[in-house]
């Protein structure tokens, strides 16, 4: 697709901005009006990436211009597996960025820097010194209700009814064996390629950046929904804050530890141990089966890692494990990881 086929694109926005959502007051609350969505309209863009020639959705994070798109965009299709089993794409270190925004007017765009974790890429607008965008604005604690209704909206796309299927879900990445606070959702048609669009809640809140879709490209018999994943609202707001300053890397919550789900959703097994790592200097050990952390039960590796995702850093948290049956207690302070430069 051409940069002058998503400048076309576009202009489906403006059909969209005359659309209201019907939306059952007890499951969502009031419909977007026009207005409204006029306005998060204003958030999304498109891009294009001439050296990969792969184009992308993508969400405004600050006024002054910076924005995050799927690091797919940047991808050469090639990857790169760790000794610890993670695959790792390989991106593009220079790109020449097209990017179309709301209203169809096209700016270019630098690269600022990728974080493999969420698979985000941030890049900067060249905008005019003065000139000013409408972004979203993430919410830390914002509580969403298996049922809730809400809005996919995307560049050059009508925004799309979307009902909510739980609040946070707990996910590991798959490739990256990390993990990533997700939103799970239904669309109420079947749709591709909605990866960087934007999902609010039917009041205008930000919920998160779609990630991935669990039936891409099947069709489903006697189910006109498809299943989407976002990221969360929060971990938007970490990535932007990390490429937001200087050295323009997103830290990450890290203990040093690669554990395993237990059987029968009894703790998280500890396998490997970072040296002189966090989970080193507590004095845990392959084999320990953690089952509480932080006052939260422990039940899998994925409930570990939420409860290390939402700590301050430098926060020190109670961990309780099962050593050869015997219980121990011990303390883990939370350090971070950067992602690459």
């Amino acid at each position: 697709m051409t940069l002058k086929s998503l400048s076309i694109l576009s202009c489906c926005l403006a059909l969209a901005r005359c659309m209201a959502f019907d939306t059952d007051p007890d499951q969502g609350g009031p419909a977007l009006t026009p207005a409204q969505i006029a306005k998060l309209s204003r958030t999304v863009i498109s891009i294009r990436v001439e050296q990969t020639h792969r184009v992308a959705l993508g969400v405004v994070v600050r006024a002054t211009g910076m924005a995050l798109v799927p690091a797919e965009a940047f991808s050469n299709g090639l990857a790169t597996r760790t000794s610890s089993g993670q695959v790792i794409p390989n991106y593009v270190s220079q790109a020449t960025i097209a990017v179309v925004l709301h209203d169809g007017a096209a700016v270019a765009a630098r690269l600022v820097n990728i974080d493999p974790r969420t698979g985000l890429a941030a890049i900067q607008l060249a905008l005019p010194p003065d000139a000013r965008l409408a972004a979203v604005e993430p919410i830390d604690e914002l509580r969403i209700a298996p049922g809730q209704k809400a809005a996919v909206i995307a560049q050059g796309r009508k925004p799309m009814e979307a009902v909510f299927t739980g609040s946070v879900a707990v996910g590991i990445d798959s490739a990256t064996r990390q993990y990533l606070p997700l939103v799970e959702f239904h669309v109420q048609e079947l749709a591709t390629g909605l990866g960087g669009a934007a999902i609010f809640t039917m009041d205008g809140k930000f919920a998160g950046m779609v990630r991935a879709q669990e039936t891409a490209g099947t069709v489903i018999i006697n189910r006109p929904q498809a299943t989407w994943f976002a990221l969360s609202g929060k971990l938007v707001a970490r990535v932007a804050d990390g490429f937001s300053k200087e050295p323009f890397k997103v830290r990450h919550r890290w203990i040093g530890v690669e554990c395993q789900s237990a059987a029968n959703a009894q703790g998280a097994v500890v396998g490997r141990i970072a040296f002189n790592g966090p989970g080193q200097a507590a004095g845990l050990f392959p084999g320990d089966v953690i089952i509480a952390a932080g006052g939260k039960v422990i039940r899998s590796a994925a409930d570990l890692a939420a409860v290390v995702f939402d700590q301050d850093e430098g926060a020190l948290i109670e961990i309780k494990v099962l050593r050869n049956r015997l219980p121990i207690t011990t303390r883990l302070k939370v350090a971070v990881q950067e992602s690459p430069p």
